[in-house]
């Protein structure tokens, strides 16, 4: 063997020594940290578009719930959505002609341009629970999540 190959052998070896523990640090930033996310469809017109790219804090909540007007990645059975959250756990919530109704007082809303025409009865959230929606409420799911559900807060 000659000694550039025994030279290049260390120089693979010692690179694949740093490479491997930086790969495995990625991946558990991106495990347990935080993620980038493209945001795909309009629900969330016009605070953020489809094709933005937008970052997930996964450590967001483990000191604190989550609050009123955050907005947060949602995990369901297909796939992660991004919502607002409007309703937060014990709270009366009710949306008549669109407008979202906090214990009996309309919540301003400024980022909502098309508020739809929903109607719902009075209902109190469960401790754990939160009411979530899109901004774009003419094409938007309007939902009632357990915080287990709610991956992270979405920093744009």
């Amino acid at each position: 063997m000659r000694a550039g190959q025994t030279v290049r052998r260390r120089a693979g070896r010692t690179a694949l020594c740093w490479l491997l523990p930086l790969l495995a640090l990625a991946l558990a930033v991106r495990q347990w940290v935080c993620m980038p996310t493209l945001i795909s469809g309009e629900s969330m017109q016009p605070t953020l578009r489809a094709g933005q790219l937008a970052w997930i804090n996964k450590l967001a909540y483990r000191s604190r719930p989550p609050q009123r007007f955050e907005i947060v990645v949602v995990r369901t059975p297909q796939q992660w959505i991004v919502k607002r959250v409007l309703g937060l756990p014990g709270e009366e919530i009710a949306f008549r002609d669109g407008v979202c109704y906090i214990n009996g007082r309309p919540l301003a809303e400024p980022y909502v341009q098309f508020a739809g025409t929903d109607t719902t009865a009075p209902g109190r959230l469960a401790s754990d629970h939160y009411l979530v929606a899109g901004d774009y409420r003419a094409s938007s799911m309007i939902a009632v999540i357990s915080r287990e559900r709610i991956v992270g807060r979405l920093a744009f």
